[in-house]
């Protein structure tokens, strides 16, 4: 079977870095942004720019700029631009015993709009 798929020494190079810093990460005291920092050698600005690293489930440093740590991690509503309008769609036929249609009530929503 014939692949177009390959890897250069560029791509590889990128890979054993990305490797580098998910093993300083994974040391004791070691940030995810020191780690992007040493490896990479460059600022705390740039480094938290950088799409390196390791990211977890939880969402924990899915973003490094400092004061939006939060942000895109796990049970965290994403900061809104606008306020939010919730429609009641009310045409839904009841999934999986979820019979709420309304996004303005809490809870799981039935939706296949």
């Amino acid at each position: 079977m014939a692949s177009s798929f390959t890897v250069n020494a560029d791509d590889l190079a990128y890979i054993l870095k990305q490797i580098t810093v998910a093993e300083l990460d994974s040391q004791p005291g070691v940030t995810l942004l020191d780690a992007i920092m040493q490896v990479y050698g460059v600022s705390a600005r740039d480094a938290a720019l950088l799409p390196a690293g390791l990211r977890t489930v939880s969402g924990a440093d899915n973003n490094l700029l400092a004061g939006q740590e939060q942000f895109g991690a796990a049970d965290n509503t994403f900061p809104r631009l606008l306020d939010p309008v919730f429609g009641n769609e009310q045409d839904e036929l009841a999934f999986a015993g979820v019979t709420n249609t309304d996004y303005a009530q809490p809870g799981n929503v039935v939706d296949s709009d």
